[in-house]
């Protein structure tokens, strides 16, 4: 079960795991580590994660306020949980409207039941399983596990620049004149200037007395971190369109148009709250998602 979860997560993640694969084997030769046993230790640790993520989410889920569905929701849900497979469903009360799948569970917030009607959960639950299949939630969590060298740099570099806007502001109200025309202005572009020379200062400084992996970490982080963010977030919109086609081959496709057109009308729309929010990737933007998949949909006979 394990392996087949880490296989179909690295089929979804290929492009961003091959970067942590290459910005380990830098690190790790810089640092003297051997790269052959680098690698491997990578992967251990995201099986081993992996594999208590999979043990605890029961338990955690129900700690987070998770519930089973009660006798009404259960008999309104049934449907949903024929087409997507018998996937487990939990019921989250809270007020934002939500379908989110977990490792081994589909998560529907309160809100999500009382704004959708029933032929627009099963759309929605669909997809939702058809991205669990998928696998794209494990394998994110196991490329930020292979950067977290990059990452304690990145939060380094972030702390300079707060710095370096902290003197800024303090030079703003020494010039007084900067302070009372462009404050915020001043702080931001003169404070990250500040920020960066002292990241450029620290950082050759760490290289030149042997500290070559800090120091370009460093240097590289406020560019490489953000990029790989961005190659995550392509990879995350790429699943949801294949799930997307996925959830109208299996015939639920005009059900999950309905329901992200609900979506796309609500008047307001909260995320989920505590640590379900973490479950909530980046996807492509609503009106180009409705578009999409009302393209496809009309290559085919409606159901």
């Amino acid at each position: 079960m394990l392996l087949s979860l880490a296989w179909a997560a690295l089929r979804r993640r290929p492009f961003s795991v091959l970067v942590t694969v290459v910005l380990g084997s830098i690190w790790s030769s810089l640092l003297d580590i051997a790269v052959p046993a680098a690698v491997p230790a990578w992967a251990c640790g995201s099986l081993l994660g992996l594999g208590l993520w999979y043990a605890l989410e029961p338990k955690g889920m129900g700690w987070l306020g998770a519930r089973r569905p009660s006798r009404i929701e259960h008999e309104r849900l049934a449907s949903a949980v024929s087409a997507c497979g018998g996937v487990p469903l939990l019921v989250v009360d809270q007020p934002s409207v939500w379908v989110q799948p977990s490792l081994r569970h589909i998560l529907v917030s309160r809100g999500a039941l009382d704004l959708f009607e029933d032929r627009e959960l099963i759309g929605l639950i669909t997809q939702a399983a058809a991205r669990q299949r998928l696998a794209g939630l494990v394998g994110e969590p196991s490329v930020w596990l292979g950067n977290l060298f990059l990452l304690g740099n990145w939060v380094l570099g972030g702390w300079l620049i707060g710095i370096g806007e902290l003197l800024a502001r303090v030079l703003a109200w020494s010039l007084v004149l900067p302070a009372l025309l462009w404050p915020d202005r001043f702080r931001i572009i003169v404070g990250r200037l500040l920020g960066w020379m002292l990241i450029g200062l620290l950082g050759t400084t760490l290289i030149s007395v042997g500290w070559p992996a800090v120091g370009l970490a460093l240097l590289t982080g406020q560019l490489l971190v953000p990029g790989l963010r961005a190659l995550l977030a392509w990879e995350t919109r790429r699943a949801e369109a294949i799930a997307d086609r996925s959830t109208a081959e299996a015939g639920q496709g005009w059900y999950l148009l309905e329901a992200l057109e609900a979506l796309a009308w609500a008047d307001e729309l909260l995320p989920p709250s505590e640590l379900f929010a973490l479950l909530r990737r980046p996807g492509a933007a609503l009106p180009d998602r409705i578009e999409r998949l009302w393209q496809q949909l009309n290559t085919e006979p409606k159901a």
